[in-house]
């Protein structure tokens, strides 16, 4: 049976402790146990981190809960192996699945690595969103995003 969720609100955290505070609540979690997260914005680059390092893991649910104040749900699925052990990075780069294909090969040129990974090479005029350009060539935006989100991570 699972537990009380546990909450954590992270905004009078400085930004650089954050992410070892939220993988560490939950590297804790059994499956079926909940972390409620507070934030200042929707963590989606963190949730894409996770992602990319423990696949089918966590289920997440954000949502705005006032302006500055986001309301994160997020529940473990199934075991897997610890993110703190898996030196992510604290500073992720925030971009979001409506950001241009071509803006993005623009501003991070390593990402053209990661798109072809995924059979895509965009131009770097082409407008089309990311979610876009996944959805016309049967990619899965979340897969996506995620391997972007921890190759461009410095």
């Amino acid at each position: 049976m699972a537990t009380t969720p546990a909450v954590l609100d992270v905004r009078p955290l400085p930004p650089p402790h954050r992410h070892a505070r939220i993988f560490a609540l939950l590297d804790g979690l059994a499956p079926g146990d909940e972390l409620i997260l507070v934030n200042d914005h929707d963590p989606q680059p963190q949730r894409y981190q996770v992602q990319a390092t423990q696949p089918d893991c966590f289920a997440w649910e954000s949502h705005e809960t006032a302006p500055h104040e986001w309301t994160v749900h997020i529940r473990r699925l199934q075991a897997g192996p610890p993110l703190g052990a898996a030196r992510l990075p604290a500073r992720l780069p925030h971009f979001s699945p409506l950001l241009s294909a071509g803006q993005l090969v623009t501003r991070y040129p390593a990402a053209r690595e990661v798109l072809a990974r995924f059979n895509l090479a965009p131009a770097p005029d082409d407008p089309r969103p990311l979610r876009d350009l996944a959805r016309d060539t049967g990619v899965d935006i979340e897969a996506l995003m995620a391997a972007l989100v921890v190759a461009l991570a410095g």
